[in-house]
């Protein structure tokens, strides 16, 4: 792999005189009742807001910094080069998705989609073209999905679209003023493929959109703030279908909070921290002053117990059969993280690793979950 093919490749084992086991960082683990969160040092900082495995069972990290390829003992990264077009679109990373042919795609913030080939260990990237109405309509590229039925979708902060791999082309989808058939907004956030059918779409103040496939319609699901069944907020940024097929909505920010979609009569129960009055599963208040938050991401272990990252802070463990949950403040750490850490993924790996990651200067965590 030639430096050239590969803008930079850091090998964190040789960074750290060799010591490519000792990922876990200096700083102290989390621990609470049945597991234990073990912080892991990534190189150049830690913005983490997207991760995923690959068939190899390396694991890529979306950072400010390039993407990242950890193979269980030495980081690679794979950085942005004006010089070489066959280098990653961009360095700030939004999403890193792996579909079933076992390629990655990278997502950034500004620099289009860009797809690895691991034969060559270099990028194709893809941009908006404004000359070409079969490009992308943006370059900030936000949401990633292969659907069940090979259909690959892109989202961005100008519309969706559903790509055709073998061409490059992509098919726009995108909001009409004058037609609520179709989407509530063009800024894209979650996607999410229904075991029902249905493409969910989270966009960034438009609420939840359900497409129909087949017939390309929408049904939009927005706040209401005079509807207790409707969304908690318009920003919809995580889309979770559990093992038992429910689907769990993650929206807003400082306001928000988690939504139990009812598929059939298209209403939510919402959950949401309330330092007055906590309704959650479980009814689980954190220790300490709340003030709320939305939810950024959806998980669920092994176990089959679900996860969720909030936007002030924290991460909660949430066990369905039994209504109780178990909070983890990731800021309250001593010494203390900043206080603009907000946790933000969650992907649980081929191995049963539980991952956790955050933006704003709060570590990567390796989950350890204890019967």
């Amino acid at each position: 792999m030639s430096p050239r093919n590969q803008a930079v490749a850091l090998l964190l084992g040789l960074a750290l005189g060799g010591r490519s086991a000792a990922l876990l960082a200096q700083n102290a683990p989390l621990a609470a009742p049945g597991l234990e969160l073990l912080p892991v040092v990534m190189p150049g900082g830690n913005f983490v807001p997207t991760l995923a495995e690959d068939r190899q069972g390396n694991m890529w990290f979306g950072t400010q910094q390039g993407v990242a390829r950890w193979d269980g003992n030495v980081y690679t990264f794979f950085i942005h080069n004006p010089a070489n077009p066959r280098s990653v679109g961009f360095n700030y990373i939004e999403e890193v998705y792996v579909d079933r042919a076992g390629t990655v795609w990278v997502g950034t913030y500004g620099g289009g989609l860009s797809r690895f080939d691991a034969a060559t260990q270099t990028f194709t990237t893809y941009r908006h073209d404004p000359n070409d109405p079969n490009s992308l309509l943006a370059n900030h590229v936000t949401a990633l999905l292969e659907d069940r039925d090979g259909n690959f979708w892109v989202g961005t902060r100008q519309g969706l679209h559903r790509m055709d791999r073998r061409t490059g082309r992509f098919t726009r989808i995108r909001h009409d003023p004058r037609n609520p058939a179709t989407l509530s907004q063009n800024h894209i956030r979650a996607l999410h493929h229904d075991s029902r059918g249905p493409i969910w779409i989270g966009t960034q103040a438009g609420g939840l959109n359900r497409l129909d496939p087949a017939t390309g319609a929408v049904t939009r699901f927005q706040h209401d703030p005079n509807n207790e069944r409707s969304i908690l907020a318009g920003l919809v940024g995580a889309i979770f279908e559990d093992s038992q097929g429910r689907i769990w909505i993650g929206s807003g920010r400082q306001n928000g909070g988690l939504n139990l979609l009812n598929r059939e009569q298209g209403t939510f129960t919402r959950f949401r921290f309330d330092s007055t009055s906590v309704t959650w599963p479980g009814d689980a208040r954190p220790q300490g002053p709340w003030t709320g938050g939305g939810i950024t991401a959806i998980g669920e272990d092994r176990e089959g117990q679900l996860w969720f990252a909030n936007w002030e802070g924290w991460f909660t463990r949430f066990d369905p059969r039994t209504g109780t949950a178990t909070n983890i403040n990731v800021r309250a750490k001593d010494p203390p993280i900043t206080e603009r850490t907000n946790p933000f993924a969650i992907h649980q790996a081929r191995d049963g690793t539980l991952w956790l990651a955050s933006i704003y200067g709060g570590p990567l965590y390796r989950v350890n979950l204890w019967r």
